[in-house]
């Protein structure tokens, strides 16, 4: 039985929320301006509620993945309608995610290569990861993760000189309720996704001891992480200025110096974004081969009995 550890089930969680924030809900970030501190503060609060009921039904079918979990407890029929919905739904994201992931290393790094050599690249890399299975995985999010937090490291040290909070101002700019509205759909966009964690059972993960605590910590780090993104953003960039980029993050970098004479670091340290999305992705395939094994088993059964 493959066992996950707590720290590569957390770090999991963080490559699925920061591949979340990337993708879709940076580009909602920014036309909120000033107010998208508070958004991202708000939304954070209140997805931790909505993690929590992730962690409550994981916690009750401790011994089963979310797709085993759902087909026994609903009426017969019922539960492989709904786990096909939320496969739908991934398949979704998944292509969501994919289509995001090359246009940026398309327009970024490999301009002239034509976008099916880039595709190709990254499915095969996207299906020799998720066949390696989630054990592999979170050994590799955990590494990935210490490399993701000294390019963090490395970024705010090479920006901290150049933050100006002029550009924070005005406070609420917009009403009250655009902000809990906002901060609604924050939480939403960006738990929605940590659905993919509960394909781990919780017996799988070692130790076993305080797992729902330890996720928690991890959500609040990440959360605390892709807040100085966006204050990052906000407050070397400012509000006008970052509405004209197609990504605002990658032309963010572009002002990080260090010592003074180092510069031109935004290609290295972007590279962390397409390690998010492979990884997410990643889990997308995991879960949608999950899927297809377990009901694949369950159709060859009813053929075979009948024969």
């Amino acid at each position: 039985m493959n066992k996950v550890h707590i720290s590569g089930y957390g770090s999991m969680l963080y490559f699925i929320y920061r591949s979340t924030f990337i993708t879709l809900l940076l580009p909602f970030l920014i036309t909120c301006k000033a107010d998208a501190i508070w958004i991202v503060i708000i939304g954070s609060i209140l997805g931790y509620f909505l993690l929590s009921i992730y962690l409550k039904i994981a916690k009750k079918n401790e011994h089963k993945n979310i797709i085993i979990g759902i087909d026994q407890f609903m009426k017969k029929g019922s539960g492989f309608i709904l786990n096909t919905f939320i496969i739908i739904g991934i398949c979704y994201f998944f292509g969501l995610l994919f289509t995001k992931l090359i246009a940026f290393t398309n327009t970024q790094y490999l301009r002239g290569t034509p976008i099916f050599f880039i595709a190709c690249l990254f499915l095969f890399t996207i299906i020799f990861m998720g066949l390696k299975g989630i054990e592999t995985i979170s050994r590799a999010c955990l590494l990935f993760l210490l490399l993701s937090l000294a390019l963090l490291m490395i970024k705010f040290s090479g920006l901290y000189n150049q933050i100006n909070f002029y550009h924070l101002t005005p406070i609420f700019e917009t009403k009250p309720t655009h902000i809990i509205i906002g901060s609604v759909k924050y939480a939403i966009t960006a738990v929605v996704p940590l659905f993919l964690l509960l394909l781990v059972p919780f017996h799988q993960i070692t130790p076993r001891k305080k797992i729902i605590k330890k996720t928690k910590w991890f959500y609040f780090l990440t959360s605390i992480i892709l807040f100085i993104n966006i204050f990052l953003i906000l407050t070397v960039l400012g509000p006008r200025l970052m509405l004209l980029y197609r990504y605002p993050e990658f032309h963010l970098l572009r002002n990080v110096k260090l010592l003074g004479f180092m510069n031109k670091l935004e290609s290295i340290l972007s590279i962390q974004w397409i390690i998010d999305m492979i990884i997410c992705l990643s889990l997308c395939f995991v879960y949608i081969k999950t899927y297809i094994l377990y009901y694949g088993k369950k159709i060859v059964s009813i053929f075979t009995a009948k024969v």
